[in-house]
């Protein structure tokens, strides 16, 4: 929580620039028309070199949401297609300043600010329909809930994620984010994201992206969308890497159909492949 500190403290005049309107905001143009109803993913080094979990995970998206979403992949070969990525942030890019997982922050709130639509990372598992939670507000991410019954076991499973104390400052997933087209959340956001990375070369902290939301939200709390848990889509993650104890993998699945995986497991790609083929392939 110490360094949580440290980097609220460092971005705190951003966001106050920000809310009082001083901070200019980037005119992002859309190039393409597209559906409102679209799914954006991206793989910087192109859909033919996923590894096999994000495959699996990619599949399941095709399955579940391409009946009634446009799903749009993208990679670095695409990205102009899409979205004009500023100069500078290119040679950020360029020089290794910025690294692929901060510009896919830069570029998701760049995408929903100017298109709308649903944000899924490459390692989102789908096992069934999108709930409609997801597309009802301006905009959405899941946070974390206060009301949590099992907090001491998230907080075991990785402290500087998962915390509950009000000082703790990383509070929501953003691998799963919504929003409507200009919505005032993410368009405040992708400002204070562009103003930060054309005067720093390197992130403060891994989730200072989280650490940004939540200050901005607590000055514009009547902004924020309802408070959906975000241990739960988290919780098969859990039993691929190790254990759930409080939910077996069929009460997840009736639990939820989204889910946030972690590609860096080696073992999780094959341990995920038994546990679809038990229990919804059977």
């Amino acid at each position: 929580m110490a360094k949580h500190r440290r980097v609220a403290l460092k971005l705190k005049g951003l966001v106050e620039d920000c809310v009082s309107g001083r901070l200019e905001k980037p005119i992002i143009k859309p190039l393409v028309d597209l559906p409102k109803d679209t799914i954006w993913q991206y793989w910087a080094q192109g859909m033919e070199n996923v590894p096999p979990l994000v495959r699996i995970c990619m599949d399941s998206v095709d399955k579940y949401a391409a009946p009634d979403y446009q799903i749009i992949r993208l990679s670095d070969d695409n990205l102009a297609d899409y979205v004009e990525i500023p100069d500078w942030l290119e040679k950020r890019r360029e020089s290794g300043q910025i690294s692929v997982a901060h510009f896919s922050d830069i570029l998701r709130c760049m995408l929903l600010t100017t298109y709308g639509g649903l944000w899924l990372d490459a390692c989102t598992l789908l096992t069934g329909k999108l709930p409609d939670m997801l597309f009802k507000y301006d905009f959405f991410v899941y946070q974390r809930d206060p009301s949590e019954p099992h907090k001491k076991y998230w907080e075991n499973t990785f402290a500087y994620y998962w915390g509950w104390d009000k000082n703790f400052r990383v509070r929501i997933l953003i691998g799963i984010m919504y929003a409507k087209a200009g919505s005032r959340v993410i368009s405040d956001i992708t400002a204070m994201l562009c103003a930060f990375w054309k005067s720093h070369d390197k992130a403060p902290d891994y989730f200072f992206f989280m650490i940004l939301f939540d200050l901005y939200i607590e000055k514009n709390k009547e902004l924020n969308c309802p408070i959906y848990n975000d241990c739960v889509p988290h919780m098969l993650r859990q039993v691929i890497s190790g254990e759930y104890p409080y939910l077996n993998v069929k009460e997840i699945l009736g639990t939820t159909s989204v889910h946030s995986l972690n590609n860096k497991n080696p073992k999780a790609a094959d341990k995920l492949k038994v546990l679809l083929g038990t229990y919804i392939e059977s």
